[in-house]
């Protein structure tokens, strides 16, 4: 059964929500920094002596004073909503301060728009903060209905093509104060959401509006939608609507902010959406990337981490390393029965130092790619197979090993090339069908960035600790996800790694994998930290606990070897 806000939203085209929001905890804050935007505008054109008078007033009388020295209308500067068109280098002031982002990924808001589109959200990006002060006859720019009245609409009729009849789309409009008729409510004409989408043009105003939308007028019902501090509107996709201009001798504020079912066009490209809600994940599934214990220790100067060149302990039970240069299949069976039904190995990077990475042999690569084959013979494709390629190799060889593993079908070539040259990575991406991840190795969000824009990767790998920590891997996780791609949190390191990677793998909604190393996890990782994730057939599981839910042990941070460095 239809719960009463869905059924009503389709019914009538539009539902009022009373009480959703706390004026004190998620309407002021916005306030409170509309006053301080406002605060600086002052500063702006007045004298410091006049600045301080109107310092003490409110923001209605600070906006009637600025507008009035300035001429300006401001509202592109108390506006959230950047322009699709804007030009490189353009500096236009906007209204984005935290206080909005929360207001955005606010609960009390998404807990109603999943009862609508379901619990995977998107917020799109056009959210628009309105200061609509009252309507005066005179010259002032129309654009974006801050002044005066908003023409006829129906928000899929603002959308591009990519959009339009293929996102669900729901707008939701909040009111930061009482809002009524007399103040340029919203208009409404109740069911015309059944009615399809109408032609849409560019008004004499210069916003998009409905083509002769003077016949709307013919329609006999039309309803103001009034609301109180509080409440939310809830708008169809499809309902014609407008605002109507502010008689009254107060300034109207208000915002409307979008949301649509994550994965679906933002309409409005090139600007992305990005995920505000996810339905919540219990556990993640792991890989086990196959290294010894002594994995990365004695490395040789030039080339690390090359199979047989490491100390081993073959006497120990997870000797993964020297296992799948030896017999990969055994392996891969010891894993499978771990319940691990995903693993990593990297037996091309023996060849590499012969030719510095610009050149292998054929019975090189035939060597290569016996492990693999060894994998598929013994366990068939219960197994999930990475190539890790270290960035080693040139790109024509690279090409040349990919040809060779296609038949096997991995899960992902990692690291083919390295990470300089973002279009030849593009250009090994084009050349196989095999999903291309990068990279362990990126540290900052604008290279991130202009990988998402070349195209070169289909599986975003980072390491949280390289990236900058777990505020900055949300921000490239949130990146990806916007380009519909998953992420891959990368682990090799140590513990700390390990655990903060779980903790965004569940928090994430792109999360596809989280990597672990088996052979770490049963030795030194537990030196160093006193509480080790559950890793359970093939899962890893939310810790518990204050914090990131482990501590350092005592005795590590005792140990004479251990180098502590603090930051002040």
């Amino acid at each position: 059964m239809k719960n009463k806000i869905k059924k009503e939203l389709e019914e009538k085209g539009y539902t009022r929500v009373r009480n959703v929001l706390n004026f004190q905890k998620d309407i002021k804050p916005v306030l409170n920094d509309l006053e301080a935007k406002a605060d600086k505008l002052v500063e702006r054109y007045f004298s410091s002596k006049e600045a301080n008078k109107l310092f003490k007033l409110n923001f209605q009388d600070k906006f009637f004073a600025l507008t009035k020295k300035s001429g300006e209308t401001f509202e592109k500067v108390f506006n959230s909503r950047p322009p699709q068109n804007l030009k490189k280098n353009e500096n236009i002031e906007y209204f984005n301060p935290e206080s909005i982002f929360n207001l955005i990924k606010s609960d009390k808001i998404l807990n109603v728009v999943e009862k609508i589109i379901g619990k995977e959200i998107f917020s799109n990006p056009i959210q628009t903060f309105r200061v609509k002060k009252p309507n005066i006859k005179s010259n002032e720019n129309f654009m974006d209905g801050l002044i005066g009245r908003t023409p006829w609409h129906q928000d899929e009729g603002t959308m591009n093509k990519k959009g339009r009849f293929k996102t669900d789309l729901v707008t939701v409009w909040i009111p930061f104060t009482k809002t009524n008729a007399k103040n340029g409510c919203m208009l409404a004409v109740p069911k015309s959401n059944k009615l399809g989408l109408l032609n849409h043009h560019h008004g004499s105003k210069g916003q998009v509006e409905i083509k002769n939308s003077e016949l709307i007028h013919k329609y006999s019902k039309m309803v103001p939608l009034e609301a109180d501090v509080g409440d939310i509107i809830i708008l169809d996709k499809r309902l014609i609507h407008c605002s109507l201009p502010n008689v009254s001798k107060n300034i109207r504020i208000s915002m409307d902010i979008r949301f649509h079912k994550a994965g679906q066009s933002s309409g409005r490209e090139p600007l992305p959406s990005f995920y505000v809600r996810s339905a919540k994940k219990e556990k993640i599934k792991i890989y086990n990337t196959c290294a010894g214990y002594s994995y990365g220790v004695n490395r040789p100067e030039t080339y690390r981490n090359i199979p047989g060149d490491v100390d081993h302990m073959p006497d120990q039970k997870y000797e993964d390393q020297q296992a799948f240069m030896t017999d990969a299949g055994e392996l891969a069976k010891s894993l499978l029965k771990e319940g691990v039904s995903a693993m990593k190995i990297w037996p091309f990077d023996q060849f590499a130092g012969k030719t510095n990475g610009e050149f292998i042999s054929s019975k090189d690569i035939d060597k290569g790619v016996e492990p693999f084959q060894k994998i598929r013979d013994a366990v068939g494709r219960e197994m999930d197979i990475m190539v890790e390629l270290h960035s080693m190799w040139n790109l024509p060889s690279a090409k040349r090993i990919a040809k060779a593993l296609e038949p096997i079908e991995p899960l992902w070539f990692e690291d083919p090339i390295p990470m300089d040259n973002l279009d030849a990575l593009a250009d090994f991406r084009k050349f196989t069908h095999i999903p291309v991840t990068a990279s362990e190795t990126m540290s900052l969000r604008w290279s991130f960035r202009e990988l998402f824009e070349k195209k070169a990767v289909d599986i975003c790998m980072f390491d949280i600790c390289w990236v900058g920590g777990i505020s900055e891997a949300n921000r490239i996780s949130a990146m990806a996800a916007a380009n519909h791609l998953p992420v891959a949190p990368h682990d090799c390191v140590g513990p700390i790694t390990l655990i903060n990677g779980i903790h965004l793998s569940l928090s994430a909604p792109n999360a596809m994998i989280q990597e672990t190393v088996r052979a770490f996890n049963n030795t030194w990782y537990r030196d160093i930290i006193d509480t080790m994730p559950k890793i359970e057939n093939g899962y890893v599981y939310p810790m518990k606990g204050n914090g990131i839910g482990t501590n350092f042990k005592d005795s590590f941070l005792s140990d004479n070897e251990t180098i502590i460095n603090s930051y002040s």
